[in-house]
């Protein structure tokens, strides 16, 4: 049986039992239906005709009981009404991403803030940084930056939300990283010279020129973390 099917049943039941007092009736008000389908709906798996709360009726009780849309459909573990107006509900499958309000040039640096603030959070689901990040360090070790500045076009744009990897601290590989030197914070695309032993930092915009930075002077360097993904900002 499908799933989802079963997680709004129960789901449903909940909401019933915890806002309704068990009352069908008064939920069947509430949504604006006949009592009988309410009951149909719990009962689906005892009846010779089992009726499911189909997509459309799933979205609407989610809108009249101030439920996020989808909620019906989630794990009924993490099926929550303890929330106040306006909260987050906390899910087992989200992961929240702190914003943060350093900003990164991709130009000529910009100047680091004498202490990192988070102003923001963005949600999104743990499945969706399996797939799509695959290869960072951890989940926690992700936040995000706002980059500024047209260097790093077209990899990245002036506007993007750079999603940083703070589990990297050492620039290892040809990758695109967070970095300060003398309080200037910057991304760009880092490349080692193992012969001369100096970093490269490059732009990927051919409008723009690269520095080098010498082995004496890498001391004052500070690696934030490395670009893995960009949220893109694009006009419609």
């Amino acid at each position: 049986m499908d799933t989802k099917k079963l997680n709004r049943r129960a789901n449903l039941l909940t909401i019933i039992t915890k806002r309704y007092g068990g009352n069908q009736k008064a939920c069947a008000e509430a949504w604006q239906m006949k009592p009988p389908m309410v009951s149909r709906w719990l009962a689906s798996g005892k009846v010779k005709d089992p009726r499911f709360i189909n997509e459309e009726s799933a979205r609407r009780i989610e809108s009249l009981e101030n439920l996020e849309e989808y909620d019906l459909d989630s794990d009924p573990a993490d099926f929550s009404l303890n929330r106040e107006e306006g909260a987050i509900v906390v899910k087992k499958q989200d992961a929240h991403i702190s914003v943060t309000n350093a900003a990164a040039s991709m130009g000529y640096g910009l100047d680091s803030p004498d202490f990192e603030m988070i102003v923001d959070t963005m949600r999104v689901t743990k499945s969706w940084v399996n797939m799509e990040l695959p290869t960072i360090s951890s989940i926690n070790n992700l936040a995000i930056l706002p980059g500024y500045g047209d260097s790093m076009s077209p990899t990245y744009n002036s506007g993007d939300l750079l999603f940083v990897d703070r589990g990297v601290t050492n620039i290892k590989d040809d990758a695109i990283y967070v970095f300060s030197i003398d309080s200037q914070l910057f991304v760009k695309r880092m490349i080692r010279n193992p012969i001369k032993k100096t970093l490269i930092a490059k732009s990927d915009n051919d409008a723009y020129g690269q520095f080098e930075i010498e082995e004496k002077d890498q001391q004052r360097m500070i690696i934030h973390g490395l670009i893995v993904y960009a949220w893109n900002k694009k006009k419609l």
